[in-house]
């Protein structure tokens, strides 16, 4: 649609409503917003409520606080997803071999790209995290080429999930943490090693951790609810991304990360800190 007034082409209020609720890749969403004071009867009416249209990812007009609007993904979340990657066309490859996935900087474009946009794909197999509209490739590009984020890139930097299966990063991605791929990424291509596909964390296939997680790795999958040294389970706990995308959590992965207390990062040892061990410990009274 070209131009700013949907009235141009004849549309209600109603029909351009329906016509953003209707994309495929459902991107937008509705919010009603209560007027704490209105004056119907002023110069300049105004009403009870406002009925707003937002978008779930995007170009946007103003500051969106991510951790608000998404699903701030752990690392073994994000690892749940399958591969992550962005969908480009082959000409383009060069230039990001050179500078990387980059935001825009407000203005510079229409209206700007605050976040670099990712898909994910998987088969919707058991402890995988839904595919959604937005998981689907955007448009039929000539010789398509999909960037494939490499998992150390997820240590220390913060992807979000949003509603519609976008996965956004707020900032720019060096070209050095892409693998690059010239057909879909199932989880059966080989991205990382040959011969093997994508699996997913031990946390959820088997309520364990790999040998080498960090006890700050192990914080961040329980959230903040927990308390370092107590024996205590909270009665709350974070929303998980199975949960954000109306799934249930994965059982091993929620006996581990919210059914087992937070020791001391001193007394933390991955080998041994798994639901087999701590179901163990309860039968001979520790």
């Amino acid at each position: 649609m070209q131009g700013d007034n949907p009235k141009e082409y004849h549309m209600s209020g109603a029909d351009f409503a329906a016509m953003l609720l209707c994309n495929p890749k459902q991107r937008f969403f509705v919010e009603i917003y209560m007027q704490r004071k209105w004056y119907p009867y002023s110069p300049a009416a105004t009403y009870p409520f406002d009925v707003r249209l937002g978008a779930f990812q995007g170009h946007s007009n103003q500051v969106v606080d991510p951790s608000v609007a998404h699903h701030q993904l752990t690392y073994d979340e994000a690892m749940s997803l399958g591969w992550i990657f962005h969908v480009t066309d082959y000409w383009n490859l060069e230039t990001i071999q050179q500078s990387g996935l980059k935001t825009n900087v407000k203005g510079s474009g229409k209206g700007g790209r605050d976040a670099v946009h990712f898909m994910y794909h998987n088969d919707n197999g058991q402890g995988y995290i839904r595919m959604a509209e937005g998981t689907k490739p955007p448009r039929n590009y000539k010789r398509p080429v999909y960037l494939v984020l490499d998992p150390s890139f997820l240590v220390d930097n913060q992807l979000f999930l949003t509603k519609n299966g976008v996965v956004l990063f707020h900032g720019d991605v060096p070209f050095q943490y892409f693998h690059v791929k010239e057909q879909l990424p199932t989880i059966a291509c080989n991205v990382i090693h040959q011969g093997r596909g994508h699996s997913l964390p031990p946390s959820v296939t088997g309520g364990s951790w790999h040998s080498n997680t960090t006890w700050k790795h192990v914080v961040k999958e329980k959230g903040p609810s927990f308390i370092p040294g107590s024996n205590d389970i909270p009665d709350e706990v974070r929303i998980t991304a199975w949960e954000f995308m109306g799934q249930q959590v994965p059982q091993n992965y929620g006996k581990l990360v919210f059914g087992t207390p937070l020791c001391n990062e001193k007394d933390f040892d991955p080998r041994v800190d798994s639901i087999y061990w701590h179901s163990i410990m309860q039968r001979e009274g520790f």
